[in-house]
C-alpha cells in the first residue's frame, strides 16, 4: 500500500528495505503519470510535425500524395517562447530585514554569476518551452567535477519524459511533492 509505505522513515531502514520502498514509490508514481506521458509524447510529436495518424499516412501513400503538414502550432510555441526570452526576469534575493541587505546583494550577484557561467538562461528557456508543449518543464542544477577539480555549476534542461513525481502531489508546480524522480537509461559501463 503506497500510503503505508510513504509514512515510514526510509532513511532509517536497511538497503534492501530502502530499495523495496523506493521501487514501490516509483511504480506508483509511474502509474499515476502514465496517461500524461502518452499525451506528452503525442504533443511533442505534434510540435515536431508528426500530426498525421498512421491511417492518414497510408491513405496519402495509396494515392501517391506527399505527407504535407502546415505546422502552425510550432509557430505559436516559438512566439510564446520568444516572449519569455524577451521578458525574462532576473532572480533577486530580497532582504527580510535591513541588516540582510548586503547578504541579499551578494546572493543575487552569486546567482547571476553562476547562471551566466553555464548559460542557465538558455536551459531555463528550453524548460519553459517543454512546459508549453507538455505541461511540465524541468531543469537540473548540479556541480560537475569532470573538467574542473574545484567544481563547476551546471544547470541543464531535462527531457520531461524522464521525470516522475509524487503521485499524491496536487498543488501547482508540485510544491507539495515529497519526491521527484529523474529516470534515464544508462549503460552499466
Amino acid at each position: 500500500n503506497p500510503d503505508d509505505i510513504q509514512s515510514r522513515p526510509v532513511s532509517l531502514l536497511g538497503p534492501k528495505q530502502q530499495f523495496t520502498i523506493l521501487q514501490r514509490w516509483w511504480f506508483a508514481d509511474a502509474d499515476f503519470s502514465a496517461t500524461w506521458r502518452t499525451q506528452a509524447t503525442d504533443d511533442l510529436g505534434f510540435v515536431a510535425g508528426e500530426q498525421l495518424s498512421e491511417d492518414d499516412k497510408a491513405i496519402l501513400d495509396e494515392a501517391n500524395r506527399p505527407h504535407v503538414v502546415f505546422n502552425r502550432f510550432l509557430a505559436i510555441i516559438k512566439a510564446i517562447a520568444g516572449m519569455e526570452i524577451n521578458g525574462r526576469h532576473e532572480i533577486v534575493f530580497t532582504p527580510v530585514e535591513n541588516d540582510d541587505t548586503m547578504v541579499s546583494e551578494i546572493l543575487s550577484g552569486t546567482s547571476r554569476s553562476m547562471g551566466n557561467s553555464c548559460d542557465a538562461e538558455d536551459e531555463q528557456s528550453q524548460a519553459f518551452q517543454d512546459c508549453l508543449i507538455t505541461g511540465m518543464g524541468w531543469t537540473e542544477a548540479s556541480v560537475s567535477y569532470d573538467e574542473n577539480p574545484e567544481g563547476e555549476y551546471r544547470e541543464v534542461a531535462v527531457d520531461p519524459l524522464e521525470m516522475y513525481w509524487d503521485c499524491k502531489s496536487r498543488q501547482k508546480n508540485l510544491i507539495d511533492a515529497r519526491r521527484v524522480e529523474h529516470v534515464r537509461r544508462i549503460s552499466l559501463e
